[in-house]
């Protein structure tokens, strides 16, 4: 098995680094291919077995600590012997001490990557199904062909198309919308923070407060979570019982207070 060549999309994968495409695309090929879905099985694994192992270690280590300590009693009977056994027990606890801050460390490590930025955003994030989305017959819709080519992964017709849409448009905002996914997928951060906020002036009921919650994940994928305007949108969203996103806003306020995005 080559599994080397695999690894580093694995890790990607993991740890949330795609893009939703691909991600779509690494996991039709976990199901297509055998080798992968071994390696992948793998590295989960190896994690698992590293904690395991200095586990199984420090558990050898007390017990035969603790066999050592009995058999040594009944000579420890100067108070000489008995202060050299009690510093080598000091001694002992010490370093399993050290071995159990290792655990922790790792563990705290391990369990923390869910709360990179990139893992939070790959989390929350879906890319729209416009076509489902669209009002009415989507076959007559008046934005059926900017939607079909944005289902289909054609971002560059589907672009074109939603930015022929002019401003008095009662479909602007859906368009805008779209268009600021597409920017997300192109990694344009700022086009696709600006274009999420046009949806979002609209007040389209159907769109503005999705595009509220988009912009906020527009800032986590580019690594803007340090900014005002990022943490007073959040704060506004978490403290508004009425929107639709607000759950999601409290629950990602406790995510990046977490002490353990600090360790990434």
């Amino acid at each position: 098995m080559n599994a080397e060549r695999y690894i580093e999309k694995i890790e990607q994968y993991l740890e949330g680094e795609m893009s939703q495409a691909e991600r779509a695309a690494f996991e039709a090929e976990i199901d297509e291919n055998a080798e992968l879905r071994q390696t992948m099985a793998a590295y989960d694994g190896s994690l698992a077995a590293i904690e395991q192992s200095i586990e199984n270690t420090l558990r050898h280590e007390l017990q035969s600590w603790a066999a050592e300590d009995k058999a040594a009693q009944p000579a420890a009977s100067r108070s000489s012997a008995k202060i050299v056994t009690m510093r080598t027990l000091a001694l002992r606890w010490a370093a399993a001490a050290s071995i159990l801050l290792v655990i922790g460390w790792f563990t705290m490590v391990q369990t923390g990557k869910g709360l990179s930025d990139e893992a939070l955003f790959a989390a929350q994030y879906a890319l729209p199904q416009a076509q489902a989305a669209l009002r009415g017959d989507a076959a007559t819709h008046p934005l059926a062909a900017g939607a079909a080519a944005f289902d289909a992964g054609d971002f560059q017709t589907a672009q074109t198309f939603f930015e022929q849409i002019p401003t008095q448009d009662e479909y602007y905002a859906e368009a805008q919308y779209l268009l600021a996914h597409i920017a997300l997928q192109q990694k344009d951060y700022d086009r696709a923070i600006a274009t999420f906020n046009r949806a979002t002036e609209r007040r389209d009921p159907k769109v503005s407060e999705k595009a509220e919650w988009n912009t906020l994940l527009t800032y986590i994928a580019a690594k803007r979570t340090d900014k005002a305007i990022f943490k007073n949108l959040l704060a506004k969203i978490a403290g508004d019982a009425g929107h639709s996103y607000q759950q999601q806003a409290v629950a990602l306020q406790k995510q990046l207070a977490d002490f353990r995005r600090k360790l990434q």
